[in-house]
């Protein structure tokens, strides 16, 4: 969930030359001078992240030697079957609100109704920490409403944890909040029982009873956490452990990072996380879902970064060329990273879009129906679009291009198959393969304007656009206009048919 103003990590080299940064506040900002720096260290800690800034020529060669390695990864896959409801989320930032308009198949997760919002005072009592003869309150409120707006439309939610209470982490790296501050951590010794408590009474909570059901928990957001590698993993375990005891069936998701390509690239962050927990003796290292911001953090925002770095300038890391889920299906085969029934763990974007409306001057229609086709053909199984409700970042509730837009690649997408992922036909040409009930479909759209894509005579009768517009083709047409708004060709068998009960309101 964006906290604060964060410059993408500079992955041994160029911190401060991006300027557009996909990690930026929502409600509650600080200002994070420093953040480039902790983000650089991090990544690559016991000193090596001064690198960034005082050894440029030995960053490039470095680079250049990690994209040559990571070149041999094989290009992200679709998932098998056909794309489901739930790939389609939408986050709330105030759930009492206005519900989304356009198809939503998750509510992704929470906003300022964390541990931090939860428990602002210290609990109180002669057997403090813990919870025999010790007193928490809790302020459910929120999160209440967050999931009673779940449980009443029929989506699954998620929760993430965050940064903790001021008094658990001695006042460490904290900002303010409306209840007092928020902390990035870490928790000390002394309230790490508190911590498991909070989350025992969470899970029993949102256990199925009547205050709704959490199936899915993500063990961190971003850089809100500013302890070492192996503090991280230490509290991951922790957390795990106290989930699975009241609910051995919730998914566990991690890591919830921005900037994938710097954070998943070979011996980057999560590698460090990942080989800390495995030490742990008796440990619970294992992820249902690996998971991963999407927003671009490139000079140029472009949707195709979750896919490939082509058209993407100043991506960082050693995946910038990879594209991000690349990048994260290579840390997960690198690290052998499973899933609780020791199979492959699925990925899923738990926050994206173009960012800060003010920072992206592209075609924000043509950026949702690209960026939702690339993710699912990149091989993300859930997406939850950031935010339907924020007028400040990804912007779609009132504006009616981008409802309608979000409603058109649903229709196209949904109930469907990716018969041929997304990939680059020819120069800077996008085309993917949809099939549904017998019949062909093909996303076609050019990232860099206006172009003629060539046709089959015969083939297609027809092109759907975002707007809604379906147009007939000549059965002598060897071509059809493109540009950076994909379009939907449409052969001669049945047509999609858009999901019933569904209204796109404009406001």
């Amino acid at each position: 969930m964006k906290r604060s103003t964060v410059l993408p990590p500079g992955i041994l080299f160029n911190l401060t030359t991006d300027t557009q940064s996909q990690t930026s506040p929502h409600l509650n900002s600080r200002n994070e001078t420093s953040e480039h720096q902790r983000t650089c260290e991090w990544i690559f800690p016991f000193g090596i992240g001064r690198i960034c800034r005082f050894l440029f020529p030995l960053s490039v060669a470095l680079v250049f030697v990690m994209v040559v390695i990571l070149a041999q990864v094989s290009h992200a896959q679709a998932p098998n079957g056909t794309i489901p409801t739930t790939f389609f989320g939408q986050t709330l930032v105030n759930p009492g609100s206005t519900y989304p308009t356009v198809p939503v198949g998750n509510m992704g997760k929470e906003s300022a109704a964390e541990w931090s919002y939860i428990e602002q005072t210290a609990p109180s009592g002669s057997g403090c920490p813990g919870t025999v003869n010790c007193t928490h309150t809790y302020n459910w409120s929120m999160l209440d409403t967050y999931l009673s707006t779940a449980t009443a439309h029929g989506v699954p939610f998620m929760f993430f944890f965050t940064e903790a209470p001021p008094w658990a982490t001695n006042g460490v790296d904290c900002r303010s909040i409306p209840p007092g501050q928020a902390c990035r951590g870490p928790v000390v010794p002394d309230h790490t029982l508190d911590q498991q408590a909070f989350v025992t009474a969470l899970v029993n909570r949102y256990n199925g009873g009547s205050h709704g059901y959490i199936g899915s928990y993500e063990l961190g957001n971003e850089t809100d956490y500013a302890g070492t590698p192996a503090q991280y993993a230490a509290q991951s375990d922790r957390i795990v452990k106290a989930i699975k005891a009241v609910n051995p069936s919730a998914l566990i998701v991690g890591m919830g990072w921005a900037q994938p390509d710097g954070y998943y690239q070979s011996g980057g962050a999560f590698d460090q996380m990942w080989a800390a927990w495995k030490a742990i003796p008796g440990n619970s290292a294992h992820l249902d879902v690996v998971s991963y911001h999407g927003y671009p953090h490139t000079a140029n925002v472009v949707p195709e970064i979750v896919i490939s770095g082509a058209g993407a300038s100043g991506g960082q890391g050693s995946c910038a060329s990879t594209g991000f889920v690349p990048c994260v299906k290579a840390a997960i085969a690198r690290d052998s990273v499973t899933n609780f029934s020791g199979g492959t763990p699925k990925v899923w974007d738990t926050e994206g879009s173009w960012g800060t409306n003010s920072g992206y001057s592209g075609s924000q229609p043509a950026f949702i129906g690209r960026f939702l086709l690339l993710s699912w053909a990149a091989g993300t199984s859930q997406q939850a679009w950031y935010s339907w409700d924020n007028s400040q970042w990804g912007s779609i509730n009132g504006n009616s291009a981008n409802i309608t837009a979000y409603q058109q690649v649903h229709n196209w997408m949904i109930g469907s198959t990716m018969v041929s992922p997304c990939a680059l036909a020819a120069g800077s040409t996008w085309t993917c393969t949809l099939g549904n009930s017998g019949s062909t479909y093909e996303a076609v759209w050019n990232t860099s304007g206006s172009s003629s894509f060539t046709i089959p005579a015969g083939a297609w009768t027809s092109y759907r656009d975002l707007s809604g517009a379906e147009k007939s083709i000549s059965g002598s047409d060897t071509t059809v206009s493109i540009g950076t708004l994909p379009i939907l060709l449409v052969g001669s068998g049945s047509p999609v048919a858009p999901p019933t009960g569904l209204t796109a309101t404009t406001h």
